[in-house]
């Protein structure tokens, strides 16, 4: 791996900006500290931490085998916050938001659920386009989607098996193929320019009108069918709320029964107690006992109850760890429990959680308040915005957006403890979902990033070139996301969201990640034409990108639609025969496809 190489460089600072960090293997162990610190292309990237410093800086040449395995370690913490933040926290607010909207879940899947897991690929799109590595950006959306189609599809299809509905999966996988076929013909010109660029933005509005179309006239046609449900589901939902009623109306008719009781015991006291004072002092202690029992002590009771009861239900949605769970797991899972208490600790403070399925729908009064507050801020300081100052024009005064971020969360943290109650969700809880909602795809964001440059330092750390860096690193990175989130959908009960975002979700990468990144370039670059690089494995990846959706396209209208787990494993068959090639043809073993790398050969 990192033996002494046969022709070493020194380092020379002006020649690093452009030296590629993979030329590391040509740099002696003695001077490869001082190389990835130097180089440009090693600070690639938006991780809080530099894992390629960590690896050749903090260890010996003999011992960097130590700090691989220690940033391997970190990654298992991280796909750990990944599969919780996915799990409890992005998947119960996109379910809330979907049936807010109305959204079915084939359209759910298609733009909801595309948009948080599309995130980093179109942010590393932008990144790729403006450093001029253009074949990373094909490789890289594209790479990613040969794996959401087949390896996760497959998997939901071998996990989860079910029945597809034939008009959204027929037309998602038709633009798909579009899309890839108009992204192919671009890259093989070796240019976009601006208005090609706007129009990639623009297919994709277009598909996102005829989903909703679609759907509207899917609805009007059925319209009294969809009546009748709706008109069945009020009558659920006003039956579920006078039931939440009248249990928050015992609570409280407990007290006052208990209250009653004890004014008619003293009341029985007092009869009995006969004394020669006459009956009008009777009647004076009487009333006297009955009201020192009545609404001092109610308010006393009830005070007390609920500040109790605001801690106790903060600790317990905080609390990380179900004793049930633990004395039901095996080792290895208790193992796995316990990095994940700190994970999932963290998480329940930051990001907020609505669920239907949980008591209150996952309220907790004192917790959500605290969220007003915890879950801007993170967003704010994860985005760097934080820092920014507001004042900025003024010479010698500095407002950090923080600090007015911190003043308005405040206020409305005041507001909504003022305006809530403790056994029953405000009217304004659902609110909480799309605040959840924001602060999971930062969050995935964040992790998934991580991830990404973790991965780039293994592969630099292995000598994987970057074309295959660009298919299978940062394609795998990127995609960790989607296989996280379009699985836990699947498993969930809602395998059409997670099928559909399969394919939307590498739609809405493809389409928005070329046009926002080249839109964004050859703005920069005065409205000139971008030169873009299409060699490599890109033929491959072409080819099995069409195979792929072109075998999806022919073989669920023949099986009746239905997603069976022997077409799952043809899915993943077929990425493991483009993997194969891919390698066969780094190694210089495929020399004929090299006539289709460059369109000017």
């Amino acid at each position: 791996m990192n033996s002494t190489p046969t022709n070493t460089i020194g380092i020379n600072a002006s020649g690093l900006l452009t030296e590629k960090c993979l030329s590391i293997q040509n740099v002696t162990p003695e001077l490869q500290c001082d190389f990835v610190r130097t180089a440009y292309d090693c600070t690639f990237g938006e991780a809080f931490i530099s894992y390629i410093t960590f690896i050749y800086c903090s260890f010996e040449p003999q011992n960097q085998l130590i700090g691989l395995f220690a940033i391997l370690f970190w990654m298992l913490i991280l796909f750990i916050a990944l599969g919780t933040t996915a799990d409890s926290l992005f998947c119960p607010a996109l379910t809330v938001i979907a049936k807010m909207l109305g959204l079915s879940e084939n359209l759910a899947g298609v733009t909801v659920l595309a948009f948080g897991n599309g995130s980093p690929d179109i942010f590393t799109a932008v990144a790729g386009a403006a450093s001029g590595r253009t074949e990373l950006v094909y490789g890289e959306l594209f790479g990613s989607g040969m794996f959401v189609t087949t390896v996760v599809a497959g998997l939901i299809c071998i996990t989860c098996p079910f029945v597809a509905m034939e008009r959204p999966f027929l037309r998602d996988t038709i633009f798909y193929m579009g899309a890839a076929f108009w992204a192919f013909y671009v890259f093989y010109k070796g240019k976009i320019s601006m208005w090609e660029s706007i129009g990639f933005v623009a297919l994709y509005l277009f598909y996102i009108i005829v989903v909703v179309g679609g759907r509207a006239c899917e609805r009007w046609r059925s319209r009294g069918r969809y009546s009748l449900e709706q008109e069945l589901e009020q009558d659920k939902k006003r039956a579920s709320v006078d039931s939440i009623g009248n249990i928050h109306h015992s609570s409280k008719s407990s007290v006052c029964v208990d209250l009653a009781l004890q004014a008619e015991q003293i009341c029985q006291l007092a009869s009995i107690a006969k004394t020669h004072e006459g009956e009008k002092l009777r009647t004076e202690v009487v009333l006297k006992a009955v009201e020192s029992c009545t609404t001092p002590l109610l308010q006393r009771q009830e005070s007390a109850e609920n500040f109790c009861s605001l801690v106790k239900d903060a600790v317990r949605e905080i609390n990380p760890l179900n004793m049930e769970t633990w004395y039901d797991s095996r080792w290895y899972s208790r193992v796995i429990l316990i990095i994940k208490m700190p994970v999932f600790f963290i998480l329940k403070l930051i990001i907020p959680v609505v669920n239907y399925t949980s008591e209150r729908d996952g309220w907790c009064k004192l917790l959500n308040v605290f969220h007003c507050i915890s879950t801007p801020l993170f967003c704010a300081f994860a985005t760097g915005f934080a820092q920014y100052n507001l004042l900025a024009s003024v010479e010698g005064i500095n407002l950090p957006f923080a600090v007015l971020l911190l003043i308005v969360c405040m206020g409305i943290a005041t507001a909504v403890f003022c305006t809530s109650q403790q056994k029953q969700p405000p009217k304004y809880h659902s609110a909480f979902a799309f605040l959840g909602f924001i602060g999971s795809i930062i969050l995935i964001y964040m992790v998934a990033n991580e991830i990404i440059t973790l991965l780039r330092a293994v592969g630099i750390f292995f000598q994987l070139n970057e074309t295959s860096l660009g298919l299978t690193v940062l394609a795998w990175g990127n995609s960790i996301g989607d296989f996280v989130t379009d699985l836990t959908i699947a498993r969930q009960g809602y395998e059409r969201m997670g099928f559909s975002a399969c394919f939307g979700g590498p739609l809405f990468n493809s389409l928005l990640g070329i046009g926002i990144s080249f839109t964004i370039a050859s703005a920069q670059n005065d409205g000139n034409p971008i030169l873009l690089t299409y060699g490599g494995p890109a033929p491959i990846l072409t080819a099995f990108i069409f195979i792929s959706l072109a075998s999806s396209f022919i073989a669920f209208p023949a099986m009746g639609f239905r997603a069976t787990r022997y077409y799952g494993y043809y899915l993943i068959s077929i990425y493991a025969l483009f993997v194969t090639l891919t390698v066969i043809f780094e190694c210089g073993y495929l020399p004929l496809l090299t006539m289709f790398s460059d369109p000017d050969g």
